[in-house]
């Protein structure tokens, strides 16, 4: 067996990155601010019991998003790379197989993960102290968690072993995700909603629809839940996990049959011929007139596809925030059960999806232009760098600024119809903010990490889901224009420099660069 070779190379190469060591540190520090905050909170509101519930389940949902966005951006392009690259079939002339390929990725990518999550759990157990967490309650919550990060690896092994451009990888990745974690879920709520109303069979095991999500397996997982029946945790977390040694298995056969270039650039694959589609709908037909209005976006070649899935996903909102309408009109403006469960996970899921369609674009902007030397060939020309970063917010606001305001305009008018009109502002009015800091952090990131997908996810993390994730205690609001303004005041360094690497003189200090050149000069 070869697994040791691979994951040892792969885990020094991530040892010789910084940010490796910046994610174990950061997510102890963001989890100790985080409860701290909402500690404080607490203290301040007078929660009582319920104190440890809420710090318990904010820190859990910090955990389970760090767990299900790891498949995405750390192993959804582990062999599509490989592939690009030219190396695959290197690795292959040697004595490795699929098998000891992909567990060797799945080996260095879970082991930095696991390190990077298993910092939040001392932080998590501080619920205990404040009660409403029981030890059992506490134990399944990691168990589950692991589950999802082993579940979410795999998932983007799998997914990469079939692709080769790394824009299709990450969004079949994130779509089955989606399925998995919200679609499969809703089902099997809709189903048993329609059981208990006579509308289908008992005898249809519907319950079982989730059993493979991750997110089925944390909602059986909860003490209410588990007491009532114990079985269905164990049953949904056995198949759950077995998901993911079908995935891990698939890719290691597909990544030993399928290495070998057939000559056809993309594939003819189901995956590549409905991506070809999709891009041939939404490629933009540049003419005079929108080459002069932006002619760095023509330049950097970079298409409408998050555009139409941006308005896609303003309909999805739509579409909720009628059904909160038309059911809080029938019911006194007070929408509850079903109706309020679906339209509330047809919001939540198109502002989270909203945020990382930009801050994807924010970072492949500038992103790509660097890797295809795009935006070397814009540096030689008399553009300024002022002009050169106001084209990357000119794209960006033709593409979302408008469904942003259909997101918003529909999202108060749905919490309208739920009775939460005040939080809907809120929320709302966040949306702004945040999307401001990751339009100014993804052109920061993009120009100065290395790795695309890991720029994204911080882009995605810092700017956006950490600010949500504190909209409820008032500091996301803050959080998000500080993150902004710091951003933009690193944009205000010539680029030539920053694509150069020069660093402070600090920053030579520290490395010992600085006294060097003190005794050259």
């Amino acid at each position: 067996m070869m697994l040791l070779p691979v994951a040892h190379r792969e885990l020094l190469a991530a040892a010789r990155r910084p940010a490796t060591h910046r994610v174990r540190i950061g997510s102890a520090l963001l989890a100790s601010v985080l409860a701290l905050v909402v500690l404080v909170f607490i203290g301040i509101s007078g929660a009582g019991r319920q104190s440890g519930q809420f710090l318990f389940a904010a820190l859990w949902w910090g955990v389970q998003w760090f767990a299900i966005l790891a498949g995405t951006f750390l192993t959804a392009d582990a062999i599509s790379e490989e592939r690009r690259d030219g190396t695959l079939g290197l690795l292959f002339l040697t004595d490795i197989g699929g098998f000891e390929l992909v567990v060797g990725k799945f080996v260095a990518a879970g082991l930095n993960a696991a390190y990077g999550m298993a910092t939040a759990f001392p932080i998590m157990a501080t619920a205990w102290f404040l009660g409403g967490v029981t030890n059992g309650e506490f134990w399944r919550a990691l168990l589950v968690s692991l589950n999802t990060l082993f579940v979410s690896l795999a998932l983007g092994l799998c997914v990469s072993a079939v692709s080769r451009r790394q824009n299709r990888a990450v969004g079949a990745t994130v779509a089955i995700q989606l399925f998995l974690q919200i679609a499969l879920p809703l089902i099997a709520a809709g189903g048993q909603k329609l059981q208990s109303m006579g509308r289908l069979p008992v005898a249809w095991p519907l319950d079982a629809i989730d059993w493979i999500s991750p997110a089925g397996v944390a909602l059986r997982s909860i003490d209410s839940t588990f007491t009532r029946a114990p079985g269905d945790f164990w049953s949904a977390l056995g198949a759950s996990h077995a998901l993911g040694w079908f995935l891990l298995g698939a890719a290691g056969f597909i990544a030993a049959h399928g290495w070998r270039e057939t000559g056809a650039p993309e594939g003819n694959g189901v995956l590549a011929r409905l991506s070809g589609q999709f891009e041939r709908m939404t490629r933009t037909r540049w003419t005079a007139e929108k080459i002069d209005r932006n002619p760095l976006a023509a330049l950097f070649g970079r298409g409408r596809a998050s555009a139409w899935m941006a308005w896609g996903l303003a309909g999805i909102s739509t579409v909720g925030a009628a059904v909160e309408l038309v059911s809080g009109a029938m019911s006194g403006w007070n929408a509850t059960g079903i109706v309020g469960s679906v339209s509330g996970t047809l919001g939540f899921f198109s502002f989270t999806a909203f945020r990382g369609l930009v801050a994807w674009e924010s970072t492949m902007f500038f992103g790509e232009a660097r890797r295809t030397g795009a935006l070397d060939l814009a540096l030689t020309t008399p553009l300024t760098d002022a002009e050169i970063r106001s084209a990357q917010v000119r794209h960006l606001n033709s593409m979302f600024l408008l469904p942003m305001i259909v997101l918003v305009t529909t999202d108060i008018a749905g919490g309208i119809g739920g009775g939460l009109f005040p939080f809907s502002i809120l929320l709302s009015g966040g949306l702004f903010l945040q999307f401001g800091a990751m339009v100014f952090l993804g052109a920061w990131l993009s120009l100065t990490e290395r790795r695309p997908l890991v720029a994204t996810a911080k882009t995605l993390v810092f700017a956006g889901l950490l600010p949500a994730l504190l909209s409820n205690c008032c500091i996301g609001l803050v959080i998000a224009p500080l993150v902004g303004a710091w951003a933009n005041g690193k944009l205000r360094m010539p680029l030539r420099e920053v694509l150069a690497g020069v660093r402070a003189p600090w920053q030579l200090a520290r490395s010992g660069e600085w006294v060097a050149r003190s005794h050259q000069g």
